[in-house]
């Protein structure tokens, strides 16, 4: 009988639901935080009843690289977490 092949799940991101809920018809409401296999954060985003509402993006340190809105508008940070 053969084995059963185990999955590499190095490269898969590990995604975990922070303050979520599924609104019916299964539509996203919350604050989705995703984490990599190392279980580093690397983005965040709000959702309110199917609705985007901003992006967050980190970098391997924790540090804040971009956000963007509900319009596409795209900040940028620097290295002390600030967009000024």
């Amino acid at each position: 009988m053969a084995q059963p092949v185990a999955k590499d799940t190095s490269t898969i991101p590990y995604k975990y639901f922070s303050r979520v809920s599924l609104r019916p018809h299964k539509q996203p409401h919350g604050i989705f935080i995703y984490y990599d296999a190392n279980g580093q954060i690397r983005r965040k985003e709000k959702w309110k009843d199917g609705k985007f509402f901003w992006l967050i993006k980190y970098d391997a340190h924790k540090r804040k690289l971009y956000g963007v809105n509900s319009r596409s508008d795209t900040s940028f940070f620097k290295a002390c977490n600030c967009t000024n």
